[in-house]
């Protein structure tokens, strides 16, 4: 009943709340600690853009640079971009395309010949509908 008061009455609610309000600024030791985890941002020391732009430039992708190096994907084109070194082609090639289109009218899924070929579904995706072929509905199945 108590509980449906307060429901039903909001003045009593606010009253309430400005109580604990002041008495939580006043009383912080009845407040639970809360620790709160900082992302703390890596520097690149001169060594690491070296080593960086040079595994770059070797063929590692960006992604994976960003997780050995811990930085943001983001972080290795900046970087990249600042050293000169020429960015990797994007999308797929010809010869991706004709495989991918090939296991997608084998019946593979997005996702598979997204893996397969190390790139995003929907990059797959894209580069079929370009290349003339028409995609399958979500629900149909292959034989």
């Amino acid at each position: 009943m108590e509980l449906m008061r307060l429901y039903l009455n909001p003045g009593i609610r606010a009253k309430q709340f400005q109580t604990i309000r002041r008495s939580a600024a006043t009383d912080r030791s009845s407040l639970p600690n809360v620790v709160i985890a900082l992302r703390h941002a890596s520097r690149l020391n001169d060594e690491d853009v070296a080593q960086l732009a040079e595994s770059y430039r070797s063929g590692t992708s960006a992604k994976i640079l960003a997780m050995q190096f811990g930085v943001h994907r983001h972080t290795v084109a900046e970087v990249v971009k600042r050293v000169g070194v020429e960015r990797h082609s994007r999308g797929l090639t010809s010869a991706q395309v004709a495989k991918a289109s090939g296991f997608y009218r084998d019946g593979w899924s997005l996702a598979k010949v997204a893996h397969d070929l190390g790139v995003t579904a929907n990059t797959v995706r894209r580069y079929l509908l370009l290349a003339g072929v028409v995609m399958r509905s979500p629900n149909e199945r292959h034989s």
